[in-house]
């Protein structure tokens, strides 16, 4: 991956730090960064390129579906800073999905991600927002039923265009688009630090390094938190690790990103006969330290819901 440095000024000049959106963020080491450009609840990440997936011996490295690839990406865009929370996702005029989990995993207080959104009632909120602001619809959606948050459902979904990279309205993120942000210009496990190895992959133990930046099952009581409460990484963006998980657009398939390098990628790990459902990222209150990992990805049926579920936006700049 390309120092911080040259990633934010791959393409652009490094960001001007709005007054009222500095961020002192979490690094390596303790330092403090504050040249994160965040304002309004959202953040712009400027393009690069970095090196998306996990070094072979790192601890929950996946055989084949994090394998190391080089990817470019050639827009800059804004990525909401905080998890999409139930008190954006009522104002929106949706009914709200979370706290209907027996065991109490979704909290729910305004500042709480919402959760029990499927993937496609994600990409819902995201026309919402679109029609909102004047913007180009992302999402053709087709014959829906239900509302958004109550059993919404849609016989189809494509895009309004022929990639992600050319709609200018809200969208949920790619991969490649989640895990550059997520890095913010590291190549540790987390954007604080390398990843604690343990007996167990799925031990629910203590890590010194995501503890203060993500809310995961050592911590959390296992269930999701008010937003903003532990430490940003450089790009000003909280929650990354752990609370909910995030969804993004692409399929999940066992082989991997695909080869590289790459540039702008949209969804190549849709392969037919392959696919597990579409990607989840960012770990959860729910779960260890490895799924918490920047390059941790799993598959989860698109119509599903948990109370773990969330999902941020983007837009392009």
């Amino acid at each position: 991956m390309l120092p911080l440095a040259s990633v934010l000024a791959c393409g652009t000049s490094t960001p001007e730090v709005v007054s009222d959106g500095a961020v002192a963020a979490l690094e390596p080491g303790g330092e403090v960064a504050s040249f994160a450009n965040c304002t309004a609840g959202w953040c712009l990440i400027r393009a690069g390129t970095f090196v998306m997936g996990a070094p072979r011996d790192e601890f929950g490295a996946g055989a084949t579906i994090d394998v190391q690839v080089t990817v470019t990406l050639t827009h800059d865009y804004w990525m909401q800073q905080t998890e999409l929370t139930q008190a954006d996702w009522v104002k929106a005029g949706f009914p709200n999905p979370s706290g209907s989990d027996p065991h109490g995993r979704d909290c729910l207080q305004p500042d709480c991600p919402v959760g029990n959104i499927r993937w496609i009632e994600a990409a819902a909120y995201a026309n919402h927002l679109s029609r909102r602001d004047g913007l180009p619809e992302c999402y053709a959606l087709t014959a829906c039923s239900g509302a958004p948050g109550a059993d919404y459902r849609c016989a189809e979904v494509a895009l309004t265009v022929p990639t992600n990279y050319a709609c200018h309205g809200y969208r949920i993120p790619t991969e490649a688009e989640w895990e550059y942000a997520a890095r913010a210009g590291t190549t540790t496990a987390f954007y604080s630090g390398p990843i604690r190895t343990l007996p167990d992959r799925l031990d629910c133990a203590d890590d010194p390094n995501l503890g203060p930046i993500g809310w995961y099952c050592s911590n959390s009581g296992k269930s999701t938190r008010p937003v903003a409460r532990k430490a940003p990484n450089a790009f000003g963006l909280y929650d990354m690790s752990g609370n909910a998980a995030e969804w993004v657009y692409d399929w999940m398939a066992g082989s991997g990103y695909g080869p590289g390098p790459n540039t702008d990628p949209d969804g190549y790990a849709l392969i037919p006969g392959e696919s597990k459902g579409r990607v989840a990222r960012g770990g959860s209150a729910a779960l260890p330290s490895i799924i918490a990992k920047s390059s941790y990805r799993y598959g989860i049926p698109a119509d599903s819901r948990s109370p773990t579920f969330g999902v941020r936006l983007v837009r392009l700049k």
